[in-house]
This record gives structure tokens, sequence and C-alpha cells, in this order.
């Protein structure tokens, strides 16, 4: 076992800039072989501790350790960050990662130790090279070593990433191999994705990030011995006999607040020999806990429990960079309403600051798709020449006055029936002269059929990547994840004059919804807008699979738009992360795309005020939909944004 100790004053961690007085590292190595501490010149006897201070030989001022017998191109895991020595600050964004090739020869998994869940976990590619060259071709010899990987791959359809999802691996918790570029399990190995929402843009590598937990991590690795799969693996399999035989190999990383105690706890560590000097560490961890870091502990347990359905749920908050105030407001929000709710701040990708490939996100849409579910239906003159969008047009402004004739067109009620009945009319008067004109409702045929084409908008674009690197994480989960944006809102008018909504019943809802979705479900809607509860536009209800009492919380979605808060299972986010090569159209339209054609099993949840007149509907909202958003509706959508600006031609 070999045991890794980072001394950091916790109060440092959190705060803004991301900074903790590191004052050294103490490494205790309880494994049968040596460890060697790379440029650092440090060795650390098998079953002995030592400490590292000062500044790093050369390089990035990294922790990075191989066995001492080698392989010597091989960095088997590693602490990057910026710390030049000791009494530095450690900013940037310090994370546990592998690195040159196949770091992981068995799994690290890092546990929170006051639930004993997961909080992250890591494996490596297969193969390690020291050439810091990308191949020009698919080659059975060299990958690309990782650092130089990150700074060169942009398209995961190149030589490059191809080779290294095929020559990638991971370990199961049964301890045999899956070649998997996303995750299998708890285990995260991404062949071309971001290292970290902190790390637009970056390509290959695996990492664990653990930085923004407020509790130590520990971590372990299950028994190093795997089995080989054959050819190809020689490198690897040639790594593993390094690997402490067939012992269980652990690691502890715990950040301990800097205090007197835990300074004399460490000194006498040193002084004792290694068996008894790991009984007193053991000992250590749960007496010698700061007295700061106790009244945390009895604020976490004090945290009111949820449905046990909703425990291991886990929120990621998509978040821009430069809207700190968003994040204020929903951060404040959520821990208001939903005390039990683990949720975290997750950049996003920002469209109108960074380049995202187009071959992950395309740049331009056609509205063809869309035209089937939406509401393009306008007022048109007697030439043929379009007023106004049915949803946009006003009984007066400060140009027209508009009569409709006979009861007004409802979209939910008349649309379906739209093509059996004489279509709407109406009249419009000209304020300014008192001219007078006869308009007639039909639908914009050519939003369907060819279609218009459209610029994706640097909003929806950078929305649209945002969530695609979101189900890179959710792939790497067993469990599902809870997906917000930073415009949810939890306290609003209800439907059907039901009050205001709120935590609680928001939490009643989700699981009972939860509780009542079937077990292979892919995404779940928590908010939603389009008509007959779910937009069942073409299909039937009857074709849910759910039975009455099921539908009073749950109902199968055909096609529905807004991502501003969904439940999205491992198999989902796949499915979706197989279809988005690339995304070709505004992420929501997207999405719903793949649930009307029967690849995505989609679900809404209701609130007990929806109906099947209800246009938008859930247990959320959002909270500026029209007033403060980032993201320009290309399409012009129902905030008023000019489709014309975003005209292909």
């Amino acid at each position: 076992m070999f045991r890794l100790l980072a001394l950091a004053a916790l109060d440092r961690c959190w705060a803004t800039p991301r900074c903790s007085k590191v004052e050294r590292f103490s490494f205790v190595n309880q494994c049968q072989t040596d460890i060697f501490l790379k440029d650092w010149e440090l060795l650390v006897p098998a079953r002995s501790a030592r400490e590292v201070v000062g500044q790093r030989r050369v390089g990035l001022q990294r922790i990075s350790w191989r066995f001492k017998e080698g392989p010597w191109d091989v960095d088997f895991i590693e602490l990057n960050g910026d710390w030049p020595g000791e009494g530095y600050d450690m900013c940037g964004h310090p994370n546990f990662a592998s690195w040159s090739g196949f770091s992981m020869s068995s799994r690290y998994e890092a546990l929170d130790p006051v639930s004993g869940r997961y909080a992250c976990a890591d494996a490596g590619a297969e193969l390690g090279v020291s050439v810091a060259t990308c191949p020009s071709k698919a080659t059975s010899r060299y990958a690309c070593d990782f650092q130089a990987t990150q700074q060169s791959i942009r398209s995961c359809k190149s030589d490059a990433a191809i080779y290294m999802q095929e020559h990638s691996w991971a370990l199961n918790l049964n301890g045999t191999r899956s070649h998997k570029y996303y995750a299998t399990q708890n285990i995260i190995n991404y062949w071309c994705a971001p290292e970290s929402p902190d790390w637009l843009g970056w390509g290959v590598g695996s990492f664990i990030d653990c930085t923004n937990r407020q509790v130590p991590i520990h971590f372990r690795a299950p028994p190093a011995e795997v089995p080989g799969t054959g050819t190809g693996h020689q490198e690897a399999d040639a790594g593993q006999k390094h690997m402490c035989s067939a012992q269980f190999c652990e690691m502890a990383s715990a950040m301990l607040v800097q205090n007197a105690k835990a300074m004399k706890a460490m000194k006498a560590m040193k002084a004792m020999k290694a068996p008894k000097a790991m009984k007193a560490m053991k000992v250590m961890k749960p007496a010698k806990r700061p007295a700061a870091k106790s009244k945390a502990m009895k604020a976490m347990k004090a945290t009111p429990k949820a449905p046990k359905i909703l425990q291991d749920l886990e929120a990621k908050v998509v978040n821009l960079e430069r809207r700190p105030d968003r994040w204020k407001r929903v951060a404040a929000m959520l821990k208001k309403q939903c005390p039990w709710l683990r949720f975290e701040r997750f950049l996003a990708s920002d469209g109108s600051k960074m380049t995202i490939p187009e071959e992950e996100v395309a740049t331009k849409w056609n509205t063809s798709r869309n035209a089937r579910f939406a509401d393009f239906y306008e007022w048109v003159f007697e030439d043929g020449k379009p007023w106004m969008w049915a949803a946009d047009a006003p009984d007066e402004d400060d140009t027209w006055k508009f009569t409709e004739d006979g009861e007004s067109f409802s979209y939910i009620r008349d649309a379906p029936l739209f093509d059996q009945k004489p279509p709407p009319t109406g009249t419009l008067e000209k304020k300014a002269t008192g001219e007078k004109f006869k308009v007639t409702l039909s639908f914009a045929q050519r939003f369907l059929d060819p279609g218009e084409t459209q610029l994706m908008s640097g909003g929806e674009r950078g929305c649209a990547h945002s969530h695609r690197r979101m189900w890179q994480l959710a792939a790497a989960r067993e469990q599902p994840t809870l997906v917000l944006e930073d415009d949810v809102h939890l306290t609003f008018d209800r439907n059907g004059n039901k009050g205001k909504m709120n935590g609680k019943v928001f939490e009643k809802r989700l699981a009972e919804a939860l509780k009542r979705a079937p077990g292979d479900f892919d995404v779940i809607y928590l908010g939603w807008s389009g008509w007959r509860g779910g937009n069942f536009r073409h299909w039937k209800e009857d074709d849910s699979g759910l039975d009455h009492k099921d539908r009073t919380f749950l109902q199968k979605a055909e096609y529905v738009w807004t991502t501003v808060a969904y439940v999205i299972s491992q198999a989902g986010a796949e499915k979706l992360l197989e279809a988005a090569q690339p995304i070709n159209q505004p992420v929501d339209n997207f999405m719903a795309w793949e649930a009307s054609q029967g690849r995505l099993k989609s679900f809404v949840i209701l609130d007990t005020g929806d109906e099947d007149d209800t246009w938008a509907g859930g247990v959320v909202d959002q909270f500026d939909f029209q007033g403060d958003s980032d993201i320009k509706k290309s399409d012009g959508g129902h905030q008023g944004d000019d489709a014309m600006e975003f005209a292909a031609s």
C-alpha cells in the first residue's frame, strides 16, 4: 500500500481563487517494492515514509511516482498543480491524474469518508510512450503522449484520437477490462474530451478532480493483478507486475488543517517504525480531526435527509464563468429549497470566447425537423406576405390594431385539426392612416419543406457543447445525474391555481416520478414546454407504457423543449453521445428529435395542475427565459430574437 497526505489549510481550499497553503507532502509506502518520486530525486523505500518539501528539480511542480525498477516512461499517479515549494499557495486546478500513457495498472477510487460513496475515480489508456508527437496515421506501436495529446488533438475523428479510442481501457468493478472510450461503471476514461470543466478544449486524458469537495477524500486501489486480454497489451501487462504483487494497494489522500495537534501527530509518526506509524495514522484520522472540521461534519449530519430514491442523486449546475451573479442566485436557492441536494458548479462552454469543434457541434441547422412539432403559424396578407407569428400577435401595438374574426386561435387546441377546418381570419388596421387589411392564418410551410437553414448562435453552440460535456460526465457515472441550468427556478406560480411551488413540493413530486419511471429510462425532464403534457403531436398517448396512476406524476415525452432541468441515466448519456456526431441543431431540439424517433426514452414530470392544454409544465421553471438569457435563439423563439440575423444565406 501507499498513502499520500497533503497538509493544507482547508479554509483556503474552497475560497476564490482556489488556493491552499501547502506545507509538505508525506508519502507512506507499504508496497513490497521501492517507489521513486520523479524529479524530486527522492526514494521512498518499501514500508517506509518520506516527506517532500522545497522545489522539484525541473518542470511543473507536481508530484508523480514510479516504481524504482521501472518502467521509466510511466507515471503511475501524480498530483498536478503549480506548487513552487513549502509555504506557497497551490492554485490553478490541482487534480490526481494519470499522465504518460497507461498509468493505471489498477483502478483508483476516491471515496467520500463520510458517506462511503464514490467521489470520483480514474483509469488510464492502455499504451504509454515517451514520444511527445502524434502519429500521422493510426499505428499499432505508438499512442500520443498524454501531455502532447492534450495540446494537439482537436478532432475526435483524427487518426490519433481514433487510435486512443481503440487502445483505451477501463477496469470494471470485477477486475475485467472494457475497451470503452467513455466510461465503465464509476471509472472515468476520456479519450477525446475535456479533462475538466475548467480546461475547455483539451483532448485526451483521464483525471480525478476532488478539489471542490469540502471533506477529506480517501483513495483506494483494488488488487493490481489484472488479466491481460491478448495482443496489444504487452506494455500494460509489463507494468502490472510491479504493482505490489497481488496485495491490495491502498492510497488515502487526506487534506488536513494545519494545527499543532496534526503537526505533533506527524512528528510522532516519523519517529516510529513503519508498522507502528501506520497504526498511529489510523488512530489519527478519527481522533485528530480539527475542531473546525468537526463542526462541518456536525452540520453535514444535520442536513435534512431526502427520500431514499433521491439520496444518490447529484446535480451539476451549468453556469458561465463570466456570470457569477447567476451562480450566486441559483446556489442560494438550491441551498434554501433543497438542503438535501448535493450540487456543484459546472463551468459552461462559452461560445463567445472559445473555439467549439464543428465535429462536436455544427455551425448550421435546418428547421425542418423542429417544424414538425413547433408553432410555425403566422398571419399573412392577401398577397402572401407574412405579417407576424400568431404567438406574437398583439391586439394592438404602436403601428397596428388587430382584431381576430371569431374565437381566438389556440395552438394547443386548434393545431391538430387545423387542416380540416377553414383557416382563421382577422383584420389589421394601420393606426397612422386608418387603412384596413385582411389577414389569414397559415402554417409557414417553408420551415418544414425544405426547411430554413439557420446559423446557430454562439450561445446555442456553447449551450450544446456544455450539455455534450455533461453527457460525458453522466456516461461515467453508474447512477443518474441531475442536470440544471443556472436559470432554474423552484418558487413560481404552479399551473391550475395550485399555489406556489417550493422545495418540499419539488422533492415529493421528483421522488414519486423517479419511483414510477421505468428502469430503462434515458431522460426525465423536470421542466418542459410542449403541448398535451408531453407533446403527443404524432404519437398516441396509449404508447406511453404507463398506467393511469403513474401518469399523474410522469408522462412519456414525444418532443419537448428546454434543457433547464433533467435527469439523465448512464445509458441515456451514452445514446446521446453516440448520436452527437455532431449535435446538428439547438440542443433541446436535438434531444427532443432523438426521443421522437424512438431512439431515446424520454419522460416529463407532471405537476398536479398540468393538463392536456398545458403549454409549459413540470416542477421547475426558468427564472429569466425572456429577460436575461445569454443564448440568442437563431429561429427567433419566443424571446423576440431576430431570426434574420442568423439566416445562412
